[in-house]
């Protein structure tokens, strides 16, 4: 009897267990970069509270990423098949936004069942969620850009000077 208890607990109580929530920035398996965005297939759902186990976090949980415009939603149309890898793979972070969620749906996804977040038109607490970071086209920081400018500009006003005495 001890055993069937052990078994039923096994089975029934350990199953349920979350997986805990990535707080470190996203890696970059887990979006993908497009038309001066970072795009991230962020949960299997639109809903901040979800079947009374899931929290879907808000863009801004990580650093930089925000809720996508109906524009770029739009824009999303054209590069969804971009989301699955050569083996059929969804390249995906849910596991970076949800509570419990560590997976995606590609039905609904296929379906055209697309939020982000609640302001989106037509929006329903089952549509996938998507997020996007602005890219930095500023490569360089300013202080690099200056250390690499610097010894140039001064290797041209020494050159001029030489010009002028000679």
């Amino acid at each position: 009897m001890k055993k069937l208890l052990i078994a039923f607990f096994s089975l029934f109580v350990m199953a349920n267990a979350n997986a805990a929530i990535i707080t470190t920035d996203l890696t970059s398996d887990t979006y993908i970069t497009n038309n001066g965005l970072d795009w991230t297939w962020a949960s299997p759902v639109a809903a901040e509270n979800w079947g009374g186990g899931n929290v879907l976090k808000a863009p801004s949980f990580h650093a930089g990423w925000r809720y996508a415009t109906l524009l770029e939603l739009d824009y999303l149309d054209s590069i969804l098949d971009l989301f699955f890898d050569a083996n059929g793979g969804q390249i995906q972070s849910a596991q970076y936004w949800n509570t419990t969620f560590t997976h995606v749906d590609s039905g609904d996804w296929n379906a055209g069942s697309i939020a982000s977040g609640p302001g989106t038109p037509g929006y329903n607490s089952y549509f996938e969620s998507v997020y996007v970071r602005d890219v930095n086209v500023n490569a360089v920081p300013v202080p690099a850009a200056l250390f690499l400018f610097a010894p140039a500009l001064l290797g041209f006003l020494g050159l001029r000077r030489k010009i002028t005495t000679a």
